[in-house]
């Protein structure tokens, strides 16, 4: 079940540290004599809970986050970590924005360029046929790796199965220009 309580119910070092969502907490339960509602009191944190995500954008002193397990962004004010930019990697505990109650990022603090894994490769390789050529990205080079992805039209191949297991990607190309049975001829 669920149980409230107030800022005056926290315990001091645990009301100085803050409580956010997802934090694990202890508490007694008490009983409000007048009228007769159950709650927490002397409410304890046990066990942060920190999250880790990416700066989305930035725009008239607010952010926007998210978070590395995907969902929807995330608001900040921008002067709670000084320097922050797109795309840098960042710890934080989820809040509620004071004044509309949204989901919202604080104390937050910069990570090191890596330390998320924002996409997991596969050590399998597949044959396929390019369907759709992605378009190039405007201004900048690269593509998913460095973010270009969202900034450029995405492309799309058929698949025609995988390669064998000790086949490496560049086997079969060679295998059909040497006249392999699905070679054109």
């Amino acid at each position: 079940g669920k149980l409230s309580f107030g800022l005056d119910d926290v315990c001091g070092e645990s009301r100085a540290a803050g409580l956010y969502e997802g934090d694990e907490v202890s508490f007694r339960e008490a009983t409000d004599a007048a009228t007769g509602a159950v709650g927490a009191a002397d409410v304890r944190l046990e066990a942060q809970k920190v999250n880790r995500g990416f700066v989305l954008s930035l725009r008239d002193g607010h952010g926007l986050l998210r978070g590395e397990a995907g969902g929807a962004p995330l608001s900040f004010a921008a002067s709670s970590l000084l320097g922050v930019r797109p795309r840098d990697e960042v710890e934080y505990r989820r809040a509620s924005d004071a004044k509309t109650g949204r989901p919202a990022a604080a104390q937050l603090r910069r990570l090191p360029a890596g330390s998320l894994v924002l996409e997991w490769v596969s050590p399998r390789w597949w044959e396929a046929v390019v369907r759709i050529a992605p378009a190039a990205p405007r201004g900048r080079g690269g593509g998913a790796r460095d973010g270009a992805a969202q900034s450029c039209g995405a492309g799309s191949v058929e698949l025609l199965g995988p390669l064998p297991f000790a086949a490496s990607a560049a086997a079969a190309p060679l295998a059909r220009a040497a006249g392999g049975a699905d070679s054109d001829k």
